[in-house]
Formats: structure tokens, sequence, C-alpha cells
């Protein structure tokens, strides 16, 4: 009988082939089924995406974003997955007001679960070190999203309140994405978002999210490759639930 893909990732048994009362065990790549879920919602429920700026490169992306909130205003940047420092070094050297609070969340053991064949659990480790960026408006929440993001927002609410906030998510997997815009939904009407790989887990993430709870996403900008890996920056915005919609 057919199968899916050629690298199995799963080996379901399906119910009794008809006329036989034998179980069926399909090869399926689910990978394969991810990457189908995300191109369909890039042309559907994403389509928005591609009316927004298109940006050359990272670069030009950032840059962008930077320029869309106001480099000079006063804000909170919230980053989920933080590793070396890369882009946390970037948001601290380019938004420059003094009252500008920057949160890195991290476990820095690497990722909890399996990405891909080739980023397995504990990729991106930093053996638990934090980057040493020199800039006291960053401070670093350390462990798994699901334990302490909680907390660490409730902890900061005062500080959190009353001023934009952005939020930069590079956590990778599906269930960390998911997890995080889940936590927020319950404390911001509305902020600024940027995806880091929204190409996948990322993208399936959204759209599971925006299934389930009244947000919707104003997508501003993007930068994507011939490969196909895909950047986006937006504002997400709480709305009025109504059936069907």
């Amino acid at each position: 009988m057919p199968v899916l893909g050629t690298h199995a990732t799963n080996d379901p048994v399906i119910g009794p082939s008809a006329g036989t009362g034998m179980a069926v065990a399909l090869n399926v790549d689910l990978r394969a089924i991810e990457h189908a879920v995300c191109a369909h919602n890039m042309r559907n429920r994403f389509a928005g995406l591609y009316k927004a700026r298109k940006c050359v490169d990272r670069a030009e992306f950032w840059g962008d974003i930077v320029t869309t909130i106001g480099a000079d205003q006063q804000i909170n940047v919230l980053e989920f997955g933080v590793r070396q420092g890369r882009s946390m070094r970037y948001w601290s050297e380019h938004f420059k007001n003094p009252d500008t609070r920057f949160v890195g969340f991290d476990s820095f053991i690497g990722l909890p679960e399996d990405w891909t064949e080739n980023l397995k659990t504990g990729s991106f480790s930093t053996r638990g070190k934090a980057p040493d960026i020199d800039d006291p408006r960053i401070s670093y929440e350390i462990g798994w999203f699901q334990n302490m993001l909680p907390g660490a927002i409730a902890r900061r609410q005062q500080q959190l309140a009353g001023s934009p906030l952005f939020v930069h998510l590079d956590a990778d997997l599906y269930s960390a994405t998911l997890y995080v815009l889940g936590v927020l939904a319950n404390h911001f009407d509305e902020y600024y978002v940027a995806f880091d790989q929204f190409h996948l887990d990322e993208n399936r993430a959204l759209a599971d999210f925006m299934t389930a709870y009244p947000f919707r996403v104003q997508f501003l900008s993007y930068t994507a490759d011939k490969a196909g890996r895909c950047l986006a920056f937006g504002r997400m915005k709480k709305i009025w639930f109504e059936p069907g919609r």
C-alpha cells in the first residue's frame, strides 16, 4: 500500500484493513505533513503577510522593527530564546531609551525536546550560562517557560504596564511558542511581535493559538530567502469574539 514520505517519525496503526480484519501500519513522515500545513497557512490564513513590507535580509528586517516601534520610545522587550544573545545585543544597542527594559527568557541548557532530525534535545545549549551583555537594562529569567513564565510576568506586572511591549519569539518549538502566546494572552491585549522561524513550528503555533484565542495579527514586515525560511513582524491584538469569525 502507498506510504507518505521516506523518513518515518511515527508508525501509527490505523484500524483493521477493510475486509481483512488485520491492522495496517502506515509509515508517515510527520515533518512533511507539518511543512504542508505551514504552506497552507501561508497561502490562506496568513496571506496578509505578503502584503506587508518585504525586507531583503535579516539586517533590514531588524532595522524595520526598530524604526516602526521607535528607537527612542520607552518600551519593554521580552525575548523568548536568547542563546548567545545576538539579537538581544541588537535590541539593546538600537532601542536607546534609558528606561526601556529587556528581559530574556531561556533555559540556556538547550532544547527540551527534539526539533528536527539534526537538532535534538539539548541543542543550542550554552551550558547554563546567559550572555554577558554590558547593559544594566537587561535581565534574564532562566528556566523552562512552562515552569517560570507565569510567575515572571506576575512579578514584573508593574514594570510591564503602561509601556508598549515588543515580544521577540525565537523559541523554535511549536510547544514553547504556543505556550508563550497563551500566557501572554492572559496579560496583554496588544503588543508587537516578531517570529524568527515563521516558516515552520512558530507558524503552526500562531495558527492554533488564533483558533482558540480571540487574537488577530496585523503583519507589518517580513523577510524570506530562497530556501523558504521566513521571519515575520506584526502587531498582535485582542478582538471581540464572534462565532465563526
